[in-house]
């Protein structure tokens, strides 16, 4: 299983705007589109967001940001994100 863990900053007044595209596309994530998402959970503190993401393996991931719901995402979220706020780590089991 590969878990993904990623972190943004919402530009100042953007946090609801954000959280409604990441809903979006935790809709598509959890629909039986993607089987190997095996979670998605959106996470706030303040104009923080964390998304923690779990996939069965690498093939999922590459099914996830395949989607239209992933590209339509990638789409709309430049002007609501903090230039330079994102990372992403893939975390291995220890």
């Amino acid at each position: 299983m590969k878990p993904l863990h990623r972190q943004q900053v919402a530009k100042p007044g953007k946090i609801d705007q954000l959280i409604k595209e990441l809903k979006t596309l935790k809709a598509s994530a959890d629909g039986d589109a993607e089987p190997g998402t095996l979670r998605f959970d959106i996470l706030r503190a303040g104009d923080k967001i964390c998304v923690v993401e779990k996939y069965t393996n690498a093939a999922a991931i590459y099914v996830h940001v395949g989607t239209q719901a992933f590209k339509d995402y990638q789409d709309r979220v430049g002007g609501l994100i903090v230039e330079g706020s994102e990372s992403s780590v893939f975390w291995d089991s220890a």
